[in-house]
């Protein structure tokens, strides 16, 4: 009588057995894929927010007085804006430079440019992005005697905002109602 020996492996056998495996590796890869795209959005959310708190912490630390009713596009002085000529010490060149990027004449954070670009040798994740600023003196949405600034962050070239924030700013220097 003679036994079949089960010693080996069928060829149908190892085929299901790949098969398997390799359903199994492409779900994973796809996983690792599709984390690695939300971490990098991540992170450029997370740049663009702070670029927006740089941009919104200039106007924080500017008296009343000195904040600007409306802003135009390129750079802009104080004096250029209708306010004292003293407001801008800190934001004009040549005392405030970016010791990354000694090229740029308009450094950032300036709370009087409307636009800005900033470049990937300045930004913390080294991507270019473009920051918004928008001004609305007595704004209804700050209770209507305050100044409502918005600051909007983008990437270069691309028109979806990654990163919005506003703050309301009162002659009380109270905060006012965002």
């Amino acid at each position: 009588m003679r036994v079949r020996s089960d010693a080996g492996i069928g060829l149908v056998e190892l085929l299901v057995a790949l098969t398997i495996i390799a359903v199994g590796v492409g779900a994973a890869l796809s996983v690792f894929a599709s984390s690695i795209v939300s971490l990098q959005h991540g992170a450029k959310q997370g740049t663009a927010l702070s670029l927006a708190d740089r941009q919104l912490e200039a106007y924080r630390s500017m008296s009343f007085s000195c904040l600007p009713t409306a802003l135009v596009s390129g750079y802009t002085t104080p004096a250029q804006l209708g306010i004292d000529p003293n407001c801008g010490a800190p934001f004009e060149p040549p005392d405030y430079t970016d010791p990354r990027d000694p090229s740029n004449p308009t450094p950032f954070p300036n709370p009087f440019a409307a636009t800005q670009q900033i470049s990937g040798s300045v930004s913390p994740d080294h991507r270019a992005y473009t920051v918004t600023t928008s001004v609305t003196a007595n704004s209804s949405k700050c209770g209507g005697n305050a100044t409502q600034i918005i600051v909007s962050v983008t990437a270069q070239g691309d028109t979806t905002v990654l990163a919005r924030e506003s703050s309301c700013f009162s002659l009380s220097g109270a905060p006012a109602a965002n």
